[in-house]
C-alpha cells in the first residue's frame, strides 16, 4: 500500500491556501520549520511553525481523528474557522483512492479514482471499510508509520494493549475475531438445539395427550347431538304461533291506517296552522284596539293644549306689564308737565329746601336743579316707552306664535279622528275573517274526528299496532324457519375433528436433525477451543514464527543502533530487558537509550506487519532525532532509514530541529510560518 499525496487548507496553522506534498518520492526527507512570527534567528524559531500538523492531518484523512490528542474542532485553523478540508490519495492492489474529510461544514468522501467512482459519502459506518481498503489501523499507523515522541511508546502501554497490538500485527487479532464469529454460530447452534429439544417434547407430549382428545371430542360429539334434537323441537314450537297470522290482511289494514294517520297528520297541521293564524289574528284586534283607544286618548289630552294656556297666561302677563307701564308713562308726562311749568313760573319758594329764594344765585341753582329732574323724567319716559313698545311687539309674537299653535292642534285632531276610522274599519275586517277562520276550525275538528274514529275502528280488527313489529315478527320468523333448516342440515363438528386426530394426531417424531446438531456442536466448540486457547497448535505456530522472527528482527536493529541492552519478547506476548545479563526496567533506560529502542521496535513491528501483511511505502519519525539522541544515535538511525530507501523504495520523511542532518537528506521541506499561518516549502 502507497500513501502517495496529502493535500490540506485550514487544517490547523494552515490556512485557506491549499498545500500539497507529495509522499511517495522514494527519497530520505528532511521537513525543518522557520516561525517568522517569533524572529528570524534561525536556532529559536524552529518551534511551531506547523511541521507535525502534516503528521496529523495525514492521521486525520485515513482514521478522522489527528495523531496526537486533539479536539476534532480545535483542528479547524482558528483564523478562519471554518472549510477545513484534508484528503490523502492512496494506492492498493493497482487501485488509487482518494480520502478526503471536512469540517464546518462537515463531509466525508472515499472514491475510487481509477473507476472514477465514490464508495462512500457518509462518515457513518465507512471507517471499518475504509480500514479494510488500506490494511491497518490507527494504532498500527502510530506505532509503525507515524512515529511522534508525543505518542505514547509501546513500553508504556498496559499489557493488553501491547498484547492486542502485537496480536494485530501477527495476524491473531483474526483469530480472534472468527472465534467471536464462531461463537456466536456455537450459540446459534445450541439455540437450535434448545428448540429442536423443545419440538420434540412436545410432540411426544402431544402424542400422548391425542387419546385423551379422541375420547373427550366423543363424548363431547354425543353431547351435541342431544343439543341438536333439543334445538330442532324448540324451534318447531316457535314457529306454530306465526301459522296461525295472515301477514297479508295485517299488512293491508296497517297500509290503511297509515294513509288514515297521513291524513290525520295533515289535517291536523291544517289546524295547527289555523289556530296560529287566528292567535295571530286576535293579537292584530287586540292591537288594533289599543292603538285606537290610545288615539281617543291622544285627542282628548292633546300636549299642545297645555302649551296654548302657557301662551295665553304670558300674553295675559305681557298685557298686565304693558298697562301697568302704560300708567306709570303718563305719570311721568303728568310730572314732567308740572316740573316744566313750575321752570316757568316766577317762584319766591325754592322746592329743594322750602325757603324763600333770597338771590339770583339761590334762584340759578334752584333752577339749576329742577332742570336736571325734568332731564331724569324725560330720560325715564324714553325708556318707558321703549320697554312698551318692546312689550306690544312680544304680545304681537305671542299672538302670533298662539294662532300657528292652534291651527296646528286643529289639524292634529282632524288627522287622529281619520286615523280612528281606519282602526275601526280594519278591526271590522279582520273580526269577519276570524268569524272565517273559527267556522273553517270547526269544520277541521269534525273532520279529525271522524278519522280518529275510522282508525280506532280498524285497529280493532288487526293483531298488530305497527309494521316495525309485524316485520320484527316477520324477520323473525324467517330467521327461526333458517335456524331451523340451519339446525337440520348441520353436520356435527366433532365427527370431522376425531376423525383428522385419529389421522394425523400422532406426530412421527425424526431425531435425525437432533443428533446432527448436537455433532455440529460438539466440532463447533473443538473449533473454538483451537482458536482461543493459548496452549492450541494453531495459535502456538503462530505465535512460535512471528515471536521468533519479531526478537531476530529486534535483535538486528538494537545491534545497528549500537545500543547495549537486550529486548526479547516471551511467549505471553510480555517482554524482558536485559543489560549485561541483568533484568531492569524501561524507566531505567535515559531518554536516549529509550529513543533508540523506541525506533528499533517499531522497525521490528514494521518488517512484521510488512512480511505477514502488505508493505507500506511511508516512514514519518517526527522529533526522535531530537530526543536525547548522540551524534552516534543519529548516524545510526539516518543510516538505516537511508538503506530502507534504498533497498526496500520506502519514502522516510524526517522532522527535526538538527542542523547536521541537512547534509544527509537528498530533499529538503521547509515549514514556513507567517502572519500566523504556514506554507509548505520545498528543496529549500
Amino acid at each position: 500500500m502507497k500513501i502517495k499525496k496529502l493535500e490540506l487548507k485550514n487544517f490547523l496553522s494552515f490556512g485557506n491556501v491549499k498545500q500539497e506534498l507529495y509522499l511517495n518520492n522514494n527519497s530520505f526527507n528532511l521537513i525543518l520549520g522557520e516561525n517568522l512570527d517569533v524572529g528570524n534567528n534561525v536556532q529559536n524559531n524552529r518551534n511551531g511553525s506547523g511541521k507535525t500538523s502534516i503528521l496529523n492531518a495525514i492521521s486525520y484523512a485515513l482514521f478522522g481523528q489527528p495523531l496526537l490528542n486533539i479536539r476534532k474542532d480545535n483542528c479547524i485553523n482558528v483564523f478562519n474557522e471554518k472549510n477545513m478540508e484534508v484528503s490523502v490519495i492512496i494506492e492498493k492492489n493497482g487501485f488509487d483512492y482518494e480520502i478526503r474529510r471536512g469540517r464546518k461544514p462537515n463531509f466525508f468522501v472515499l472514491k475510487n479514482l481509477t473507476k472514477n467512482f465514490i464508495i462512500h459519502e457518509k462518515e457513518e459506518n465507512s471507517q471499518e471499510e475504509l480500514e479494510k481498503i488500506i490494511g491497518f489501523n490507527f494504532d498500527v499507523f502510530r506505532h509503525i508509520i507515524a512515529l511522534n515522541t508525543f505518542s505514547e511508546s509501546f513500553f508504556n502501554l498496559r499489557h493488553q494493549e501491547q498484547k492486542d497490538f502485537i496480536e494485530t500485527i501477527f495476524g491473531i487479532k483474526e483469530l480472534s475475531l472468527k472465534s467471536e464469529i464462531l461463537k456466536e454460530k456455537i450459540k446459534q447452534t445450541k439455540d437450535e438445539i434448545q428448540k429442536e429439544s423443545i419440538t420434540i417434547n412436545s410432540l411426544e407430549r402431544n402424542n400422548q395427550n391425542i387419546l385423551r382428545i379422541i375420547e373427550d371430542q366423543k363424548n363431547k360429539s354425543e353431547q351435541w347431538n342431544k343439543e341438536k334434537k333439543n334445538k330442532i323441537s324448540s324451534l318447531e314450537q316457535k314457529l306454530k304461533k306465526y301459522f296461525e297470522i295472515n301477514f297479508d290482511n295485517e299488512l293491508l289494514y296497517l297500509n290503511d291506517i297509515e294513509n288514515l294517520e297521513n291524513q290525520f297528520k295533515e289535517e291536523k297541521d291544517k289546524k295547527a296552522s289555523l289556530l296560529c293564524n287566528i292567535k295571530e289574528l286576535e293579537k292584530q284586534i287586540s292591537f288594533l284596539e289599543r292603538e285606537r283607544d290610545l288615539t281617543k286618548r291622544t285627542i282628548l289630552s292633546f300636549s299642545e293644549k297645555e302649551e296654548i294656556r302657557l301662551l295665553d297666561e304670558s300674553i295675559k302677563d305681557l298685557i298686565n306689564e304693558l298697562n301697568k307701564n302704560t300708567d306709570t308713562l303718563d305719570k311721568l308726562k303728568s310730572s314732567l308737565e308740572e316740573k316744566q311749568i313750575l321752570l316757568e313760573k316766577e317762584h319766591i319758594v325754592c322746592h329743594f329746601c322750602n325757603t324763600k329764594i333770597k338771590d339770583k344765585k339761590h334762584l340759578d341753582d334752584f333752577r339749576r336743579k329742577l332742570n336736571e329732574e325734568i332731564s331724569f323724567i324725560r330720560k325715564d319716559i324714553f325708556l318707558k316707552e321703549k320697554y312698551i313698545d318692546d312689550l306690544k311687539t312680544k304680545i304681537e309674537e305671542k299672538n302670533k306664535q298662539k294662532s300657528e299653535k292652534e291651527k296646528f292642534i286643529f289639524d292634529q285632531i282632524q288627522d287622529l279622528e281619520k286615523r280612528i276610522l281606519e282602526f275601526d274599519q280594519q278591526i271590522k275586517n279582520n273580526q269577519i275573517i276570524l268569524q272565517n277562520y273559527v267556522k273553517e276550525l270547526n269544520m277541521l275538528n269534525d273532520k279529525i274526528e271522524n278519522i280518529l274514529s275510522e282508525i280506532d275502528k280498524k285497529r280493532k280488527k288487526m293483531f298488530y299496532s305497527s309494521k316495525e313489529e309485524m316485520y320484527k315478527d316477520i324477520f323473525e320468523f324467517e330467521k327461526i324457519k333458517f335456524e331451523l333448516e340451519k339446525e337440520k342440515n348441520e353436520r356435527n363438528p366433532y365427527i370431522d375433528y376425531i376423525e383428522e386426530l385419529q389421522k394425523e394426531g400422532l406426530k412421527k417424531i425424526d431425531y435425525e436433525n437432533l443428533n446432527n446438531l448436537r455433532f455440529y456442536f460438539e466440532h463447533q466448540e473443538f473449533l473454538f477451543k483451537l482458536l482461543t486457547n493459548k496452549d492450541s497448535f494453531i495459535r502456538k505456530k503462530i505465535m512460535d514464527q512471528n515471536l521468533n522472527f519479531l526478537n531476530t528482527r529486534l535483535c538486528y536493529y538494537l545491534n545497528e543502533l549500537n545500543v547495549q541492552h537486550k529486548v526479547k519478547f516471551l511467549n505471553d506476548l510480555s517482554f524482558e530487558i536485559n543489560y549485561i545479563g541483568r533484568e531492569v526496567d524501561y524507566d531505567n533506560l535515559s531518554r536516549g537509550e529509550k529513543t533508540r529502542l523506541s525506533l528499533a521496535l517499531a522497525w521490528a513491528f514494521r518488517d512484521i506487519y510488512e512480511n505477514l501483511h502488505d508493505e507500506v511505502n511511508l516512514i514519518f519519525v517526527d522529533e526522535f532525532f531530537d530526543s536525547g539522541l548522540d551524534f552516534n544515535g543519529i548516524e545510526c538511525s539516518s543510516s538505516i532509514l537511508k538503506k530502507m530507501v534504498k533497498e526496500r523504495n520506502k519514502t522516510v520523511f524526517i522532522i527535526s530541529h538538527r542542523e547536521e542532518l541537512i547534509s544527509k537528506a537528498d530533499k529538503i521541506f521547509l515549514v514556513r510560518k507567517e502572519n500566523g499561518f504556514s506554507t509548505i516549502l520545498e528543496n529549500q
